[in-house]
């Protein structure tokens, strides 16, 4: 009796716990949302709206599926997916397959998933807007540029290792059409 109450007197604590945390990390992102919303608009050189912002709960659910999605197109390596070191004197080849992303792309809303201020944020925007500006979202974020399609099938990572001469940026896309569109841009791009 002692230990199921135990268990129980646990699980309401690490309950509480959490939705604590939840409360605490809504609080931040409320107060950071207008600075979030004004930075990422000066990036993409378009209005980003309020609306566009996702909640924590579904942000980390999609940075969840993001993460499978790239695990997956690295360990399986299938014919499904594409996964490309660049040097750092290859950004204009990385920046040119974005673009091509940008102009196959261009009718479709994505998530984006970023960070912002240490919480991990998520928002609706429209591809040709986030991959146009690759470098530039890439920067706002600090390290990467992170893109889920909204029926979640499709994902784009473009790392920025800027201490690894070799592997400045690594590019991994799954799903069975945007991994095309990269294909057929990278031909033009010399492999290292």
């Amino acid at each position: 009796m002692i230990r199921r109450r135990s268990l129980s007197n646990r699980k309401t604590m690490d309950s509480r716990l959490e939705r604590i945390k939840l409360l605490s990390r809504l609080n931040r992102e409320k107060s950071t949302t207008p600075a979030l919303l004004r930075t990422l608009s000066e990036v993409l050189g378009i209005p980003v709206e309020e609306s566009s912002v996702l909640d924590p709960v579904r942000t980390d659910a999609l940075s969840t599926e993001f993460r499978t999605g790239y695990s997956d197109a690295k360990e399986r390596g299938s014919s499904l997916s594409y996964s490309r070191f660049f040097d750092r004197n290859q950004l204009a080849s990385v920046i040119s397959i974005a673009e091509g992303l940008a102009q196959q792309l261009k009718a479709e809303d994505v998530f984006l998933l970023t960070k912002f201020e240490g919480d991990p944020r998520g928002l609706v925007l429209n591809a040709a807007d986030v991959f146009s500006r690759a470098d530039s979202v890439i920067q706002f974020d600090g390290d990467s540029l992170s893109v889920l399609s909204k029926d979640h099938s499709q994902g784009v990572l473009i790392d920025h290792n800027p201490d690894d001469s070799e592997q400045t940026y690594e590019m991994t896309v799954w799903g069975d059409r945007w991994p095309l569109v990269v294909l057929a841009r990278d031909r033009g791009f010399p492999q290292r």
